[in-house]
């Protein structure tokens, strides 16, 4: 569903004009629809799909997807955010129209208070990632007290904005939402982007500081799973993307609560790009493409005298 074919124009030097292009980048829901484009696939599962054993069992909504990069996982997370997030409920057909999730909306769609973090601009060095996850993590905190000021009163959205640091600001959101009706999703994309480079490049030792014992990002998700659990818990839903599920089973013991849907059979295409798009592409290129012919001296293009 969120890898996107045009169809739209771009323009190189020294390249014909194509119209069916691959849109890497686009990770905002509403860049993408406001854009014209339309997405390989736009089916319901995007917005049913995720979730579409609670509503029919019951069953807990807490979800990990995992894919690797480059597959759409950011852009999966926004159109969650612009279908759930009650700020955007005036906005929905802008956003969904013409679409099959916009034609048969489910009832929660519009309702939710959405606290989103996104961990892949997290620093990657050992001895600088325990601050800047912290400081990351205040500005969503922040963030989400400024946006929903009026819905939360601004009593509590103060009490989170002068909280010193990223796990007393999370605590102020889940204690002040708990018991008042608000349906909080919480959604984090990216969520072992770090900590898969830390153990690839610092080794085991800062990787274990992070994510064994009383490691800040262990504690980060003990503290998560406390919010969705007992009565009236204020995180209702939520929905966490990485690559690798190894950072999950190394934190597992502090969060125990969540259902992996990667290899789900349903949830095989909902991001990236099924057979017959590959075919279809394939057969497009082979019928349409020219091979550009080298650059010229006068070119503006950064590989003068090669093929561009």
């Amino acid at each position: 569903m969120v890898a996107l074919l045009g169809p739209f124009r771009i323009t190189r030097p020294c390249v014909t004009e194509i119209w069916y292009n691959i849109r890497s980048g686009k990770d905002k829901a509403y860049t993408v629809r406001r854009g014209g484009l339309r997405s390989v696939q736009e089916k319901e599962r995007l917005v049913r799909g995720p979730h579409r054993e609670d509503t029919r069992s019951g069953a807990d909504r807490v979800r990990d997807f995992l894919r690797p990069r480059r597959f759409g996982k950011s852009l999966l997370t926004s159109i969650l955010e612009a279908y759930y997030d009650l700020q955007y409920a005036d906005r929905f057909d802008e956003f969904f129209a013409g679409t099959d999730i916009g034609a048969d909306p489910t009832e929660e769609r519009g309702s939710y208070l959405v606290l989103r973090f996104d961990f892949a601009s997290v620093a990657k060095e050992a001895d600088k990632v325990q601050s800047d996850f912290d400081y990351k993590a205040a500005l969503q905190c922040d963030t989400f007290a400024r946006r929903y000021r009026d819905v939360i009163t601004g009593e509590l959205a103060d009490r989170i904005l002068s909280a010193p640091d990223s796990g007393k600001k999370l605590a102020q959101i889940y204690l002040g939402l708990k018991g008042t009706g608000h349906k909080l999703y919480v959604i984090i994309d990216e969520y072992d982007n770090f900590t898969n480079t830390i153990l690839a490049e610092s080794g085991e030792k800062a990787y274990n500081e992070l994510c064994h014992g009383d490691g800040f990002f262990k504690q980060f998700f003990t503290e998560l799973k406390s919010a969705t659990t007992g009565t009236e818990a204020p995180v209702s839903r939520l929905f966490i993307t990485g690559v690798s599920p190894v950072t999950m089973d190394d934190v597992t013991s502090g969060f125990n609560i969540g259902t992996n849907i990667s290899l789900w059979p349903q949830f095989t295409d909902l991001t990236g790009f099924r057979h017959d798009d590959i075919r279809a592409m394939a057969q497009y290129y082979a019928a349409t493409a020219t091979v550009p012919s080298p650059c010229t001296a006068s070119c503006s293009c950064s590989m003068a005298a090669t093929a561009c």
